[in-house]
């Protein structure tokens, strides 16, 4: 059996060598935009899988929470080793059509997990 136990999106992060510790920088929930469709050049989504040591396919989606569309999706192969895995995803030139509340679904083996998170996408002033 296999659980999330938490979804991060930063603008950036990484794992130092010899200690497995995460770092995570610049965590928020907010992008801005002058205008749409909007491309947003670089950010990540950190997550945390514990379970039996094994493999496990991962998804990641982000989707419009209003109308439902996908904006993008990133698929990885997890091994857990040591009863934790962690995936740092790279989201690399996103386009969201609209300014909206996206939501981060993350499934596992093609079960959907039920921690999800949220961020928005506004409009400039």
């Amino acid at each position: 059996m296999v659980q999330l136990n938490f979804i991060i999106i930063c603008d950036n992060a990484f794992i130092t060598e010899g200690t497995g510790s995460l770092n995570v920088l610049g965590i928020f929930d907010k992008i801005m935009a002058n205008r749409f469709p909007a491309m947003h050049p670089k950010f990540m989504i950190v997550t945390n899988i514990s379970g039996d040591v094994g493999f496990y396919d991962q998804v990641i989606v982000i989707k419009n929470k209003t109308t439902n569309e996908e904006a993008v999706r990133l698929s990885q192969r997890l091994e857990i080793k040591r009863r934790k895995a962690q995936f740092l995803g790279n989201f690399i030139n996103t386009v969201f059509k609209s300014p909206a509340e996206y939501e981060v679904e993350v499934y596992i083996n093609g079960k959907l997990q039920s921690l999800t998170t949220n961020f928005y996408v506004e409009q400039s002033e």
